[in-house]
């Protein structure tokens, strides 16, 4: 009975060990490790953009900073900030106006 359990115990070792094995090989040979490691860069990247595009809106949301001392441009902004134009509408005409 002892040699039994032995002898299981030792061939779930060695299936565990072959399955480790293959499961490595499998993975070097679809490319997963790099796809991860390429897919989390992504993220990261990802992240880094967001974060450059949001940053020029968070300051335009805040009230006490006025983009420009133009002003065209402040009267603009209070437009944008009542609701009367989008963001978009915003960001044209002060690109506009700036341009001149």
């Amino acid at each position: 009975m002892g040699q039994s359990i032995l002898i299981l115990l030792i061939v779930v070792i060695i299936i565990a060990v072959i399955f480790l094995i293959c499961r490595e090989i499998l993975l070097w040979y679809y490319k997963i490790n790099e796809r991860i490691k390429l897919q989390k860069e992504t993220n990261e990247l990802l992240k880094k953009i967001i974060n450059i595009i949001a940053s020029p809106a968070k300051e335009a949301e805040n009230k006490n900073s006025v983009p420009q001392t133009n002003p065209e441009i402040t009267a603009l902004y209070e437009k944008w900030q009542n609701g009367e134009i989008t963001e978009l509408e915003f960001k044209d005409q002060r690109r506009i106006i700036i341009s001149r």
